[in-house]
């Protein structure tokens, strides 16, 4: 269910929405008998909301949720019965146009997310159980880019450059992405990123040699990654 409201040069918007979750119990056995896991659906709620204004020549914007779980990893609030998980992020960009049909966006975002780990400790016992999540480690997230939307005569022609920043762990990856249009309906994409900062952090995630098990092969720290695309638009 989402509401949206225009107030002068701000827009708000306010969103819930409810899904159900798997949840496990471990029931300890008795007199020497194997400890039993229960599942059972849990339904849980979720609240969202997000603002934006122009403010001069900038776009402002923010947004946050507010998650009822049945529990967190470092829940601050409670409502109920339930963890409440709190999760923000704000940003400003600035679009320059630099020619009659041309123009730049330069902008900055920033990501709080509580339930993250201040460091890289867990990430090999995460990535084991399979709780490594991208993008959502860390505790707190910068972001920065670039877009160039159809540069002078190349009207069909995109270049974006981003950069990531986990500053919970110092890990970064920064993107070059470019795509054209070479038939009306066919777009091909391509992108490179490298990966930089302090190895086996998010960014940079590698295991060595027997981490896992006896005989469990090395992961090499990330160092960079390439990769195209052809769209086609039915």
């Amino acid at each position: 269910l989402r509401l949206e409201m225009a107030l002068g040069t701000m827009e708000i918007g306010l969103t819930g929405m409810v899904r159900t979750e798997t949840v496990e119990e471990v029931v300890p056995g008795e007199n020497g008998e194997e400890d039993s896991v229960t599942t059972s659906e849990l339904a849980v709620p979720k609240l969202g909301l997000d603002w934006s204004a122009g403010i001069w020549e900038l776009d402002f914007t923010a947004e946050a949720s507010a998650s009822f779980q049945d529990e967190t990893r470092l829940s601050k609030f409670t409502a109920g019965d339930r963890e409440v998980l709190i999760q923000a992020a704000g940003g400003v960009s600035y679009t320059h146009k630099y020619s009659a049909e041309d123009f730049l966006v330069v902008g900055v975002e920033y990501f709080f997310n509580p339930d993250g780990h201040d460091s890289k400790g867990d990430y090999p016992d995460l990535f084991q159980s399979g709780g490594f999540t991208p993008f959502y480690m860390g505790k707190h997230y910068g972001a920065a880019y670039l877009a160039l939307p159809g540069p002078g005569t190349w009207d069909h022609t995109n270049f974006n450059i981003s950069n990531i920043a986990n500053f919970s762990d110092m890990s970064f990856v920064s993107r070059f992405d470019y795509s054209v249009s070479v038939l009306t309906y066919l777009t091909v994409q391509a992108y490179a990123q490298v990966h930089y900062g302090e190895p086996r952090g998010e960014f940079r995630f590698g295991l060595a040699a027997n981490e896992f098990f006896p005989g469990s092969p090395e992961i090499p720290n990330q160092l960079y990654t390439v990769g195209v695309n052809l769209r086609i638009d039915m």
